[in-house]
């Protein structure tokens, strides 16, 4: 069986935690704090098992804030790949940045973008949105 360690990058209040549980159903913010705050501030886990494949994916859900890149760090080492969550509405962000050239700095080279909360946008918005984080993603 493949396995596959996906970390979960992005600025922090962009849907990475409201993803993961999206395609996975698995809660990753489990520290009392976390749920108070409403902000990841350790690595959270969760299983991709696709119905019908022979692998599974890993998802590792890294905190976004500034505060807790520490911890972002440690949650990233290992990663074949990212997935990159960006609020279709704010776009890109310092901490989107930061994990993006985090992640080229320990050299996972793939990865999937995820525009979040594009239904309270506009379609022109999201298609600058999507503009904007393919040119990005390709300086990355």
């Amino acid at each position: 069986m493949k396995t596959l360690l996906v970390g979960v990058i992005g600025h922090v209040d962009h849907g990475k935690t409201a993803l993961v549980r999206a395609l996975t159903g698995i809660e990753t913010d489990r520290l009392k704090e976390e749920k108070a705050r409403g902000v990841s501030i350790v690595p959270g886990f969760a299983l991709l098992a696709p119905e019908g494949r022979d692998g599974e994916i890993d998802l590792v859900d890294l905190p976004g804030h500034e505060r807790f890149v520490r911890a972002m760090i440690s949650g990233a080492t290992g990663m074949g790949a990212v997935l990159l969550a960006v609020d279709a509405n704010e776009g890109i962000k310092p901490q989107t940045l930061e994990h993006l050239e985090i992640a080229r700095l320990i050299g996972v080279r793939r990865g999937v973008v995820a525009l979040t909360k594009s239904d309270l946008v506009a379609p022109e918005r999201l298609a600058e949105r999507a503009a904007e984080v393919a040119a990005a993603t390709a300086r990355a």
